[in-house]
C-alpha cells in the first residue's frame, strides 16, 4: 500500500508543473525575463520528471537495468539542452561594448566605405568621409558596409580646422537606402548621418540636428539622449 501512495502522489505533482510551465512558456513571449523563469522552471519539471521515471522503473523493474539506463540518458540530454541554452543567454548578456547596449536585427547597408555622410551634431564638422566600419570581419574584394546604429572610423573633410586630418569614431544615425523592420515597416531618410562619438560610445557634441533611427537610439542610449526626435 505504502508504494501505490507514493506512485499516487508523485503522479499529481507532474499535472501541476506542466500547467505552470504552460504558463510561463506564454508568459516568455511577454518578456525576457518570463523567459528566464520559464527556463527555471523547465530545469525543475526535468528533475521531477527524473525523479519520478527513476523511481517508477525501479520499483515495478527492479532487474532491468537497460530501461533505467534508458531513462537516465534521456533526461541527461535534456538537461544539457537546457544548460546549453543558459550559457548562450548570459554570453550575449555579458557580451557588449562601453557606451551600447542590446543588439539590432539585420540591416540593408547603405554606406560602404569611402561614403561621404553629414555630421548631425554641433562639433563644428561639417561632413564625415567613412574609412573602416568596426565589427565587420568581411570578404575578399568586399567593400565593408554601414546602416544605421553601426560605428564607424571616419575623418572630417569639411569643418573646423582642429578635427580635419583626424581619424576618430563616428556612429550612422540616418541613412537613405531603405531598410525593412521587424513589423513590415520600411524605412529610409531623406541623408545620411552620423555623430562624431568617442572609442566609449559617448558623443562628442552636445545636440543632435534632426531626428535618428530607433536601432540607433536602441544600441547607443547616450545618442539618444542628446536626440530630438526617434523614428
Amino acid at each position: 500500500m505504502s508504494k501505490r501512495g507514493k506512485t499516487s502522489s508523485s503522479s499529481h505533482t507532474s499535472p501541476l508543473c506542466s500547467v505552470v510551465l504552460a504558463v510561463f512558456f506564454f508568459l516568455s513571449v511577454l518578456s525576457p525575463v518570463s523567459l528566464l523563469i520559464c527556463r527555471v522552471a523547465l530545469l525543475f519539471v526535468y528533475c521531477e520528471s527524473y525523479c519520478e521515471s527513476v523511481g517508477l522503473v525501479a520499483a515495478s523493474m527492479p532487474h532491468n537495468t537497460f530501461l533505467l539506463h534508458t531513462v537516465n540518458l534521456a533526461v541527461w540530454v535534456m538537461f544539457l539542452c537546457v544548460f546549453k541554452s543558459f550559457f548562450w543567454m548570459f554570453w550575449f548578456l555579458t557580451k557588449g561594448r562601453g557606451g551600447s547596449a542590446g543588439n539590432k536585427f539585420r540591416m540593408s547597408l547603405g554606406l560602404p566605405v569611402a561614403a561621404t555622410v553629414n555630421c548631425a551634431d554641433n562639433t563644428g564638422a561639417k561632413n564625415l568621409y567613412i574609412i573602416s566600419v568596426k565589427g565587420i570581419k568581411g570578404r575578399l574584394n568586399r567593400l565593408p558596409s554601414a546602416c544605421v546604429g553601426d560605428m564607424v572610423m571616419a575623418t572630417v573633410k569639411k569643418g573646423k580646422p582642429d578635427l580635419r586630418k583626424k581619424v576618430m569614431p563616428a556612429v550612422i544615425v540616418r541613412q537613405r537606402k531603405p531598410w525593412r523592420r521587424k513589423d513590415g515597416v520600411f524605412m529610409y531618410f531623406e541623408d545620411n548621418a552620423g555623430v562624431i562619438v568617442n572609442p566609449k560610445g559617448e558623443m562628442k557634441g552636445s545636440a543632435i540636428t534632426g531626428p535618428i533611427g530607433k536601432e540607433c537610439a536602441d544600441l547607443w542610449p547616450r545618442i539618444a539622449s542628446a536626440a530630438n526626435a526617434i523614428v
